[in-house]
């Protein structure tokens, strides 16, 4: 098993948006299902302080530093991770082979766009975010998700809700005993251009990628599952893929928007591409313009 590219940390220094963890329960006091008869070495130590910002950033809870997980159209994970005030932007691309993680992973500078090999210095967090999606699989893990989604971060139960997921992750990634192993190869590969460049997003779990930003057609569905376009007429249709849910059409805008009838039917490629837009704008390069192309009166105009 491997036990050095990830260094957990354990120095309670929490950021002041998480400062409630620092009185949180001491991990021999949550219980967990991988917990195992190693437990002497860890009996002191309380939640992890890199790995609780990043997954309360991951989840939402916290907005404190860049963080992008993601899975490519070629079933690879994908991770992004900048401190406040940092240039270098940490970047992975994970693959199981095996069973096990295969990292290739690199530095890059935000201001230049130079590629550098990665610090070996640094904690792995990159990784443990980047294998996060197939770890949160985890049954366990998936129960503790669900309550820190649904508390507050000041909250006791979000403190013990965290404890047990940071102590669910260490075992699993750490402990040869575990009986649920996150396995990963402990060499990680050097990153090139041309690795990134291939790298096409095809579903989004965290954020929004600053480096690997090459997005497939349908960014944000999973790509195991068909995409469920549903069947509706213009006028319902017509709310549900807003670009700005809170804007207000002038009178003049609104003279402009067309009137059609119940009678007509919005064709397919009508509806994914206005999904596509709306969903587009959650990331940095967003859709603007698009181009209709075809016959004259296959439908283009009212499309």
């Amino acid at each position: 098993m491997a036990n050095k590219l990830i260094k957990f940390n354990f120095n309670g220094e929490f950021i002041p948006e998480l400062e409630s963890l620092s009185k949180s329960h001491p991990i021999a006091e949550v219980n967990t299902m991988y917990f195992t008869s190693v437990h002497s070495r860890i009996t002191d130590l309380k939640t992890d302080t890199y790995l609780a910002e990043t997954i309360a950033n991951y989840l939402g809870t916290v907005d404190t530093l860049h963080l992008f997980v993601g899975k490519t159209t070629k079933n690879q994970y994908v991770a992004e991770y900048q401190k406040p005030g940092k240039d270098e932007i940490q970047i992975c691309i994970g693959a199981v082979t095996g069973g096990s993680f295969v990292f290739k992973t690199g530095c890059i500078s935000e201001e230049t766009g130079v590629l550098s090999q990665y610090d070996a210095g640094h904690k792995g967090t990159i990784f443990v975010m980047d294998m996060f999606p197939k770890t949160a699989e985890d049954k366990e893990a998936s129960i503790c998700i669900s309550d820190l989604h649904a508390f507050r971060v000041e909250d006791e139960s979000y403190s013990k809700a965290m404890c047990k997921l940071f102590n669910n992750i260490y075992y699993r990634v750490k402990d040869e005993k575990s009986t649920s192993p996150v396995t990963y190869v402990n060499e990680p590969k050097k990153i090139s251009q041309n690795d990134i460049d291939r790298v096409e997003i095809g579903r989004i779990f965290c954020g929004v990628p600053k480096v690997f930003s090459r997005l497939s057609v349908l960014p944000l569905e999973d790509l195991d599952e068909e995409v469920d376009i549903p069947s509706s007429s213009a006028s319902e249709l017509r709310n549900m893929y807003l670009l700005d849910t809170e804007r207000v059409l002038t009178e003049e805008e609104e003279k402009r928007v067309p009137d059609l009838g119940e009678w007509y039917v919005v064709p397919e490629w009508s509806k994914k591409t206005a999904k596509r837009i709306s969903t587009s704008k959650k990331f940095r390069k967003s859709i603007g313009n698009i181009l209709l192309y075809g016959p004259s009166g296959t439908g283009k105009t009212e499309g």
